[in-house]
Order: structure tokens, then sequence, then C-alpha cells
């Protein structure tokens, strides 16, 4: 089991980026000199620290050994689960649930959106309130401004 704390970090990564048009992997394509992956992870260790620890657990499927490979080299720490066959979120959770132990609070963190700020996350900690609240923080967009989505 990973978690020390009471608070988890599930990041997800087994997307296969078939919008991307590559064979990469999707988080391990670099955004400013480093992979979307990295960025996330910084994020995890970095909640994880503030609140007692533990290692993020990060569920891979597609690419899974490229992305395994990269974990090894970057963060050895990172508990890497695999959900296969991909059956969407909740199942990705469920899969993680595994690694991550007693966890009263668990994080789930997409593994290529890296510009999610620690002060966000850390707002979105704070919302937990007990049993009845389970906030979920997503993006809202002006329509004029959303980035386009084939």
């Amino acid at each position: 089991m990973t978690a020390r704390g009471s608070l988890a970090v599930v990041v997800l990564a087994a997307g296969r980026g078939v919008r991307m048009k590559s064979a990469r992997p999707k988080v391990l394509h670099a955004v400013a000199g480093r992979p979307l992956l990295d960025h996330v992870l910084a994020t995890s260790r970095h909640l994880l620290a503030a609140h007692g620890g533990g290692d993020p657990v990060v569920v891979v499927g597609a690419g899974r050994d490229e992305v395994a490979a990269h974990l090894a080299r970057t963060d050895a720490r990172a508990v890497a689960v695999v959900q296969d066959p991909p059956r969407g979120t909740g199942d990705a959770v469920r899969v993680a649930s595994t690694a991550f132990g007693e966890a009263t609070t668990v994080v789930v963190l997409s593994g290529d959106v890296p510009l999610l700020s620690l002060a966000s996350v850390e707002r979105l900690v704070a919302a937990v309130g007990g049993p009845e609240r389970d906030p979920i923080m997503e993006p809202v967009f002006d329509h004029a401004s959303a980035p386009p989505r084939p």
C-alpha cells in the first residue's frame, strides 16, 4: 500500500491519445520541455508531501511499457497499475485502489493536464468536508476562447 497519510493521488495515464495521431503515449508528449506526465507528477508529489506522504498511483494502459519505463527513469517510487481493458475513469480508480490502501481522500488527476496548479488542487482538497461532499473540479471555458476539439 502506498498511502501513508489520509490522502492518495491517482494519476490517469492510460489514454491512447487518438486525436494526437501519434504512436507515443499521450502523457509522454512534451510541454515546456518535459512530458505532460512529469508536470502532473510534480504537482502530485508536492500535494502528497503536504498531506502526510505516500507515492502517486499511476494508472497505465495504452503504451504501458513506454510509460512504465519512463516512470522507472524519472519517478521510480510512483506505483504503476495496469487497467486492461480500459473501462473508463471509475474503473481506473478501482484498479488504483489496490495500491493506495485506506486513504480517506483520493485526488484523481489527469496525466495530460499539466497546467493544473498545486494551489487549485489544494483548494479542491480543502473543499472535501465529509461523506456528503465529493467535490469535482473541471475547466469551464468562455465559448469564444474554448480550445478546439474535433
